[in-house]
């Protein structure tokens, strides 16, 4: 009498189990068909300067396209140099003259619905470029100084494979408040138009007998692989 019941108690238990394991992916699933798009913005990269947007749209209960455009703002600088770090090491200040936009199309899905846990492969454009950027070489002796005024443009496209996690801030029926915080490494081609407009050699003074400015620039085009690591941090609405 006593092995039934616990019998009947244990297939009750099993039945309510079952029966609550149910009912949270219903409801999970809910969450994410009828709240299919969602928008975001936030900062990428150098984060003080570069502005991204998302569109997110739900094609199922885990998978979803998605479209990212960054922008930012223009560079102040006028001017870069190379740095001597040790005796064999020598770094370029290159970035800081940059300006850059990029837009990329992707697909992604959730790995884990519930935790917000995805994954996700863009495919990616960047226009990445400065134009009349002074370059110091300046070294202790003038003779080996050079300066030059320089322009580049660069159009980078690639695959950027995305692993990502969003967290829901505040869920509603009809809008949700989530952020979004993701990593991509990009890979693929960069084409490259590099000019310089005039140089000298033999002094780090652009306003020196010694410099040199063309009429025509001289023309370097090039093609190199690509690499660019991408960070995001975002908040926005699902709807």
């Amino acid at each position: 009498m006593i092995v039934m019941s616990l019998v009947k108690l244990k297939n009750l238990l099993i039945l309510v189990l079952i029966l609550l394991i149910n009912d949270v992916v219903i409801s999970q699933d809910t969450v994410f068909i009828s709240q299919n798009n969602s928008m975001n913005i936030g900062i990428e990269n150098r984060f003080v300067k570069t502005v991204s947007f998302g569109l997110q749209r739900m094609i199922s209960s885990r998978d979803f396209i998605i479209v990212n455009a960054a922008i930012q703002s223009k560079s102040p600088y006028n001017s870069y140099n190379h740095e001597q770090i040790g005796p064999f090491f020598v770094v370029f200040n290159k970035n800081k003259v940059f300006t850059s936009k990029s837009i990329s199309v992707g697909y992604g899905r959730f790995i884990i619905p519930k935790s917000g846990l995805y994954l996700s492969g863009e495919f990616r454009y960047q226009n990445r470029y400065f134009d009349n950027v002074y370059f110091y070489q300046c070294t202790g002796m003038s003779s080996d100084s050079e300066v030059s005024l320089l322009s580049e443009h660069h159009n980078n496209i690639g695959i950027t494979p995305v692993v990502g996690y969003r967290l829901v801030l505040v869920k509603g029926k009809k809008l949700s408040f989530i952020s979004d915080f993701n990593y991509g490494q990009s890979i693929g081609i960069s084409i490259q138009e590099n000019l310089i407009h005039g140089e000298a050699k033999g002094s780090c003074n652009p306003n020196s007998e010694y410099m040199k400015y063309y009429p025509t620039p001289i023309v370097n085009n090039k093609t190199v692989a690509w690499f660019h690591s991408v960070i995001r941090i975002k908040v926005g609405i699902i709807f």
